[in-house]
């Protein structure tokens, strides 16, 4: 809860919600689901005040309401604070025994089938304990939801780089868009994706052709060796916006934060990257080191133990073109199934999207 400082290392309002003796333990099984998902909650009573008896349970479900992409732009703390969220989606109530003495921790009800999250932006499930007189407790949970299938679409010419054929098949299925692979012969392009792919073969052979396209004005989008493309840019083209001195990797000790862009288009912004991002901590946790001027730092990574902060995603400017370039794991995001993946798939499309936008 605290650092070597005795600093908080979280926001202290969710400190002390969680340490509570006496309230609702709100527990939902994919807390990042994409729109339309029906998730799964589980409810338990955290119960340090030998409350005991008959009581009811009632369970209240609101939607995002109002503008939910600007609910989503508020960090975390601000939104748990509102007083207010949306319309109500769902309610159910049941009858409860709360045993108390030394069960400090009980299950009331299990496996409470939500209904589908039909809408982008945050959901939140209440839930109300009550004997005959009033509430005796509450809590509460959240759920974002990702609405990926939607965006402004992608315009112009694009090409791939990728071995799994994994993106080639997410951005027909989403965008419907069918895209070739990058060769010696295309034509000048508007941008070109870096998937999987063995980095020494396509330095030999495609790298330079590709820089030129990006200096004629395409975006260049690299998703896998970010580290070699950056000490490749760094070495041959000494441009003052790309100071590559090497990667770190923080394993399960980074924690990752975002500032704000057009990149991260129905993303929260401006906070650290929590458990919506909970997708990006899954292995390791690396990042660049890397110079900021001239270029946009979307998403960063720090730890305790070190000074420095390393870049995890940066869009950098290159000629007429612009460079978007990530450490985060999204290429096996795209071609997962899990629920939590809905938010890497987002942001891969921001980049193809919003990559223009300042």
């Amino acid at each position: 809860m605290a650092d070597a400082y005795r600093n908080p290392t979280g926001d202290p309002a969710i400190l002390k919600y969680y340490s509570q003796p006496l309230y609702i333990a709100v527990k939902i099984r994919d807390k990042v689901v994409p729109r339309g998902y029906s998730t799964v909650a589980d409810i338990y009573i955290v119960n340090e005040v030998d409350l005991r008896g008959k009581l009811t349970l009632e369970l209240v479900l609101s939607d995002p309401g109002g503008n939910p992409a600007a609910t989503v732009r508020q960090p975390a703390a601000s939104k748990r604070q509102r007083d207010e969220h949306g319309e109500t989606v769902f309610t159910k109530s049941w009858p409860v025994t709360v045993k108390g003495g030394e069960d400090y921790g009980q299950l009331l009800v299990e496996g409470v089938v939500l209904p589908p999250a039909d809408r982008h932006g945050y959901y939140r499930l209440d839930a109300r304990l009550s004997d005959g007189k009033g509430i005796v407790c509450t809590g509460y949970d959240d759920i974002f939801s990702v609405d990926y299938m939607s965006g402004p679409g992608i315009s112009g010419k694009g090409a791939l780089v990728d071995s799994t054929g994994v993106i080639g098949d997410f951005l027909k299925k989403t965008r419907g868009v069918t895209l070739p692979d990058f060769t010696e012969d295309s034509p000048q392009m508007d941008y070109i994706i870096i998937g999987e792919h063995n980095f020494r073969r396509l330095q030999r052979t495609l790298y330079p052709l590709i820089m030129e396209h990006v200096a004629n004005g395409a975006t260049l989008i690299v998703l896998d060796h970010a580290d070699q493309w950056a000490q490749q840019w760094d070495n041959i083209y000494e441009y003052q916006a790309i100071q590559y001195t090497g990667s770190s990797s923080l394993g399960s000790s980074g924690r990752l934060f975002v500032g704000r862009s057009a990149l991260l288009e129905g993303l929260p912004e401006s906070q650290s990257m929590s458990w919506e991002y909970q997708v990006f901590y899954r292995g390791d946790v690396w990042g660049l080191d890397m110079g900021r001027i001239g270029n946009e730092t979307v998403a960063a990574l720090a730890a305790q133990f070190r000074k420095d902060i390393l870049t995890a995603v940066a869009r950098i400017p290159f000629g007429n073109g612009r460079i978007i370039v990530s450490t985060l794991s999204i290429v096996p995001e795209i071609g997962s199934t899990k629920p939590q993946s809905s938010v890497a798939k987002k942001l891969f499309l921001n980049f193809i999207e919003y990559a223009k936008k300042q």
